[in-house]
């Protein structure tokens, strides 16, 4: 369960935050590291220790990102709730999302800071779909404030007009951008939601991205919908955007510094 792992500054000593993601195989992990600066020309040195079995566990997801929940424990009543309700899975460590009779369900942090420009990532699945020809299940970036749920914009996968698809919705106004995918019913998908004025881009899955143009978007608070569908989350983090985006490395390999 790659409890050994630590990670350091280049002084070998000085302990760096980090995240081991909660679908990690026998094989591979994916890990983020928390690093406070990294310089703009030769980049950071960052050493990795492991091999100790009698290290206790160091992962943790509210040390590396700005605002994230992996809902280790029941943190259900730190979220906003508008339409449907939502509960605690002791035994999977989850939330889940009851909105499958509610044509919109909002869930959000009640307390939170709106960023400007940021990125939102979850691990969630669709586990009820809807009577309706339309659902969905997704990020939801607002506008303005929490109680204001006819503005922002969604990232979002489920059904639409039956088709399965990855989308970015103009809350209740109109779809900007959809593309096809493959989902199945309790499968647990990493969503991607890339919320910045005029550049705006919903993926699914690591794999199927839409992209808007749509520049109205500034700044706001940030949630998740549910429309016509039961939904899970299994972890979620918000971070900042950066013009160059830290990307999954490659395993046995040295990566160039590219990340931020």
């Amino acid at each position: 369960t790659y409890t050994d792992l630590r990670f350091t500054t280049r002084d070998g000593i000085t302990l760096l935050s980090y995240w081991v993601r909660s679908d990690y195989t026998s094989a591979t992990a994916t890990v983020t590291i928390k690093i406070d600066s990294i310089p703009a020309t030769n980049g950071a040195v960052i050493f990795m220790y492991y091999g100790n079995a009698s290290a206790s566990a160091g992962s943790s997801l509210a040390n590396t990102f700005p605002d994230g929940d992996e809902f280790l424990t029941d943190t259900s009543a730190n979220y906003s709730v508008v339409g449907g309700s939502i509960s605690y899975d002791s035994v999977n460590k989850r939330l889940n999302l009851v909105g499958v009779n509610n044509a919109n369900q909002v869930v959000a942090p009640t307390s939170q800071t709106p960023p400007g420009g940021y990125i939102i990532e979850m691990s969630g699945s669709i586990v009820t779909r809807g009577g309706s020809v339309d659902l969905h299940f997704g990020i939801l970036g607002f506008q303005d404030t929490i109680a204001d749920t006819n503005s922002g914009y969604v990232c979002q996968f489920g059904n639409f007009s039956s088709s399965e698809k990855v989308g970015i919705e103009k809350f209740t106004v109109s779809h900007l951008d959809q593309d096809v995918i493959a989902y199945d019913e309790g499968t647990l998908y990493n969503i991607y939601g890339k919320f910045v004025s005029g550049a705006l881009v919903a993926t699914w899955n690591n794999s199927v991205s839409s992209v808007s143009a749509d520049a109205t978007f500034t700044s706001g608070y940030y949630g998740f919908r549910s429309y016509n569908a039961n939904g899970v989350i299994d972890w979620w983090f918000r971070r900042k955007y950066t013009a160059n985006e830290p990307v999954v490395g490659t395993p046995e390999t040295e990566e160039s510094n590219n990340w931020l």
